[in-house]
């Protein structure tokens, strides 16, 4: 849980999120608050766990005078943090499903199937056009003597 000691300077608000690395912290700036550095400390039982320097910057002259919050200013997420979980740590599907060895053998997979679907389709348009439906071939035997070796 954080904690600032600041004049000034108020937590409102803190956010979990699913990635335990993140945490954002919604912060109320009164309009008094003096520009410099204050520690914001992060307790657990009673005890500060990490403290990280975070510094209210002096404020640019009229600064007040330009547009506040827009979408601008949101912060967007399009994808989850690849991050999140090592590779060594991921599934072995998710592993295949975004490594490109992965996807190519995929994809070698699926042509192999579509060609092996095609020639079987060709073969049996040949037998059907030949009269022979017979799916087995009959093949000489020879049988090694010291004439034909």
């Amino acid at each position: 849980r954080p904690q600032i000691d600041y004049q000034g300077v108020t937590i409102k608000n803190t956010i979990l999120t699913d990635n335990a690395n993140f945490l954002f912290i919604d912060l109320v700036i009164a309009p008094d608050a003096k520009p410099g550095k204050f520690d914001i400390r992060f307790v657990k039982d009673g005890k500060t766990k990490a403290t990280y320097t975070y510094e209210l910057k002096q404020r640019a002259h009229n600064s007040a005078n330009r547009q506040s919050f827009s979408s601008e200013d949101a912060i967007f997420l399009l994808m989850p943090d690849r991050f999140a979980v090592s590779f060594a740590e991921m599934p072995l599907d998710v592993k295949n499903r975004i490594s490109h060895r992965g996807r190519a053998v995929a994809k070698l997979v699926e042509y192999l199937k579509a060609e092996s679907g095609e020639r079987k389709a060709e073969s049996g348009k040949r037998r059907a056009e030949s009269g022979n439906n017979n799916s087995v071939r009959a093949y000489p035997r020879v049988r090694p003597t010291t004439s034909n070796l």
